[in-house]
């Protein structure tokens, strides 16, 4: 996938973190989307540019964290690719 490629999230995706959020001496994460808030996320108060913050439920702390979704990463979509 490309970088500049938008990744469409579902509820019940599985996803991993992205390299860029995994502190040092830190294996990332992995877990379950628990839901979504449609572009709900701005990079700052002067960004016209919007994206959805991804809950998800990590399998390894049973934590729910909501991220912007440009942090994480599709490991296995529940939508076919025929869907």
């Amino acid at each position: 996938m490309e970088d500049d490629e938008i990744t469409e999230y579902f509820v019940g995706d599985i996803v991993g973190e992205s390299e860029v959020i995994v502190p040092p001496g830190r294996n990332c994460f992995y877990g379950i989307v628990m839901y979504i808030e449609k572009n709900s996320y701005f990079f700052n108060n002067d960004s016209n540019y919007s994206q959805d913050l991804i809950a998800v439920k990590w399998f390894k702390t049973d934590n729910v964290e909501k991220l912007p979704a440009t942090v994480i990463k599709l490991i296995q979509s529940v939508k076919l690719k025929s869907d």
